[in-house]
């Protein structure tokens, strides 16, 4: 699962609360959810991390296991999130939208895992 808290110091927390649940029972994030990879206005150094507006939503890849009990157990998956507020978030899809399982041709160095990817606008 994953939170969101307010602080004005980065050391006082308040406010804390769910922001995106784990999947159901079954499913590619039914055992953990890790929102991060969030859609920028811009990815600059040395920009302020601003979210993007798309269509009136927010959107973010997040970091999906389908089994419980283990850390970041793999192979892991990336879901597609989106939010109207950028506080609340749900699912966009209902499958990964990344994974070795995917489609395609997967390397050597990816066979594995797919681990904290960056979600880009094209």
């Amino acid at each position: 699962q994953s939170f969101i808290a307010e602080s004005n110091d980065l050391l006082r927390w308040e406010n804390i609360r769910l922001a995106m649940s784990y999947g159901e029972v079954g499913s590619f994030d039914h055992g953990g959810v890790v929102l991060g990879a969030y859609l920028y206005e811009s990815y600059d150094i040395s920009a302020p991390r601003v979210l993007k507006r798309v269509d009136g939503k927010f959107f973010s890849l997040y970091g999906a296991y389908a089994k419980k009990g283990t850390y970041e157990p793999d192979p892991g998956f990336q879901g597609l999130a989106s939010s109207e507020d950028g506080l609340v978030w749900k699912r966009e899809i209902d499958e990964s939208i990344l994974s070795i399982f995917s489609p395609g041709v997967v390397g050597k160095w990816e066979k594995d895992s797919i681990y904290q990817p960056w979600l880009l606008e094209h």
